[in-house]
């Protein structure tokens, strides 16, 4: 998830637009109202499909699915915000807020224990930095890609009861979005 110039959360993935609606713009330049005029690429195509925001996901399939927000806004301020939109929809069983930034993790641990999280890019080495995070601190899940792990790395998961804990996430390459 990313923020709109008018400070709300939508779904992209990516900084830029290019690859999800072939438009050459920045995703925090433009206002929701801007996003939604730009229709969605499949397969090269474009559909009638436009980004959505956050809340309106939320508004919409809240309770039917769990959705994985792969967070790309990193400060504390961003955290807060969306600590307030899971808030706002009782979305704490619906939502799993996952970034790459421990500070912003620690900081919802911290003050939002009830969100579910998840530290991605956790790799072989950097299980002594895991031992070493207070228990408050730590997140509710670990995450980095398939490619990424190797038998130590289970035997470690396994030996400190963190195989259930453990998101393997699977690398897509799209030629054609």
């Amino acid at each position: 998830i990313r923020k709109s110039k008018d400070d709300q959360f939508v779904l992209v993935h990516d900084d830029s637009l290019g690859r999800l609606t072939g438009e050459d713009a920045i995703v925090a330049d433009l206002t929701v109202a801007q996003l939604k005029k730009e229709k969605l690429l499949f397969k090269g195509k474009e559909t009638t499909d436009v980004i959505l925001t956050l809340d309106e996901v939320l508004e919409t399939y809240e309770g039917d699915f769990i959705f994985y927000l792969d967070n790309k806004i990193k400060t504390l301020k961003a955290a807060e915000d969306l600590a307030q939109v899971i808030e706002r929809h009782d979305a704490y069983t619906s939502v799993v807020v996952a970034c790459t930034d421990f500070f912003f993790i620690a900081y919802l641990e911290l003050k939002h224990p009830e969100i579910n999280t998840v530290l991605e890019g956790f790799t072989p080495g950097k299980e002594l930095f895991y031992k070493l995070l207070p228990g408050k601190l730590k997140p509710d899940f670990i995450a980095s890609f398939a490619s990424d792990i190797d038998a130590d790395h289970v035997q470690w998961l396994k030996k400190n009861n963190l195989l259930n804990k453990r998101i393997i996430q699977i690398q897509n390459t799209y030629s054609e979005i």
